[in-house]
């Protein structure tokens, strides 16, 4: 898997999600048709990273069970590259009648989350501005290099079934389609192995609804169209592509996925950031002196209650635990644990428990992911408070919340011992 999650579908945009979509269409490029669209991509990608002062990208996903939508989501990523700034909208859309909204800001100086579940904005505070890169140039991972190594391999041979056209204007149209029967098995294997990939990068709901294709697993249609304009800019790619397969049970299924993404506004976009007056924060800020920085004071016990509305009254029906048991110059490594009461037993079924062992970065923060099941993957951060000896222990709250149906909060409070 590319080490940038950027590039996955769940949802940061990166022109590496292009390029994904392009495996599922990638087959019906002639190879002077693929081979124009691959430099259109790689080239925009450069120039979103080094040329482009700012844009816009949005991408929209739509998965389907036998026409049935289980999923939607769209995603709009603003990028200023004078000023430092970034700004994040998203939407995703379960068939059960879970939202999931996820709002961000980002600049020299500070990050800023909407937390949609608490109604509140989580701000980070830098106290000098700092060097960030907006786009990162996904074609100078030595990874992506590998993968577009293994894409043109599964293109091979394939020719005649693209239509490129030369606008007048000087912009190119890419479009073509494959049924089952004009997929190599090459080519049929991969991208049925990326589409099963990519669908938990679309939320971890999808755990739950996205049906278990284990046996007569075939790509039985794919289709694309892209856009580039007089620039080379590609300004639209669409990718279409349907799995069929069965369940455990002999239950057919034709499982449709599409992406499209475009790329506009490009000079002309406009990055805003939120407006706080009124609105419930919770503030951090980057420690200012290097004996303010994590050390071995934070190694202990931390603990939070788990809280549950019953009977309209707030109930402690446990405890969330987090063990710090070392911390160097380098990595912060510790234990994150859940207690539940005998009565409130039926909640302990899906309690949590794993170990982390990660890099301090040069603000003194950690992130890491963790992988929950199969389905489900959670991104944890830890700041450590430097005033109240506590730290802030930030599983995605969204994620928590549609999955486990009970409040969570992201302070934990020191234990002492008597």
């Amino acid at each position: 898997m590319i080490k940038n999650k950027k590039l996955m579908m769940a949802l940061s945009f990166t022109l590496g999600t292009a390029l994904l979509v392009s495996t599922a269409f990638a087959d019906i490029m002639s190879t002077s048709g693929y081979e124009h669209l691959k430099q259109a991509i790689k080239y925009t990608s450069k120039s979103c990273s080094q040329d482009l002062e700012n844009f816009t990208v949005q991408t929209s996903i739509t998965l389907k069970n036998n026409n049935n939508v289980l999923f939607t989501s769209i995603q709009t990523d603003k990028y200023d590259n004078v000023s430092g700034a970034t700004e994040h909208k998203s939407s995703s859309n379960y068939c059960n009648g879970i939202t999931s909204i996820n709002n961000s800001y980002s600049d020299k100086k500070c990050n800023i989350w909407y937390n949609s579940w608490n109604d509140t904005y989580q701000v980070y505070e830098y106290e000098n501005e700092r060097e960030r890169t907006q786009f990162e140039d996904i074609f100078e991972d030595d990874e992506m290099k590998d993968v577009e190594k293994i894409i043109d391999a599964a293109v091979g041979n394939l020719k005649d079934y693209v239509i490129v056209e030369n606008n007048a204007d000087g912009s190119k149209e890419f479009s073509g389609s494959l049924a089952d029967a004009q997929i190599p098995a090459l080519v049929n294997a991969i991208s049925s192995f990326a589409f099963k990939r990519a669908i938990p990068d679309l939320g971890v709901e999808m755990g739950k609804l996205f049906p278990k294709i284990q046996n007569d697993v075939y790509i039985k249609m794919v289709t694309g169209k892209a856009t580039v304009n007089k620039d080379g800019i590609l300004e639209r790619i669409y990718g279409s592509g349907i799995m069929s397969g069965k369940d455990d049970t002999g239950t057919s299924h034709d499982l449709t996925l599409e992406v499209l993404i475009r790329i506009y506004d490009i000079n002309s976009t406009v990055v805003t950031k939120p407006d706080l007056n009124g609105k419930n924060i919770e503030r951090r800020y980057e420690n200012s002196e290097l004996d303010m920085l994590i050390d071995q004071k934070y190694i202990g016990k931390y603990k939070q209650d788990i809280v549950i509305v019953k009977d309209n009254a707030f109930t402690k029906i446990g405890e969330r635990i987090i063990v710090i048991d070392n911390i160097d110059d380098k990595y912060v490594s510790g234990k994150y644990s859940e207690t539940y009461k005998e009565e409130y037993a039926e909640y302990a079924k899906d309690k949590w428990e794993f170990d982390f062992n990660v890099v301090i970065n040069e603000n003194g923060m950690t992130q890491f992911e963790h992988i929950i099941d199969d389905n489900n993957t959670i991104i944890v951060n830890i700041v450590f408070i430097s005033d109240t000896g506590g730290i802030y222990f930030h599983i995605n709250p969204k994620t928590m919340h549609s999955l486990r149906k009970i409040n969570f909060n992201s302070d934990f409070i020191r234990v002492f011992e008597d």
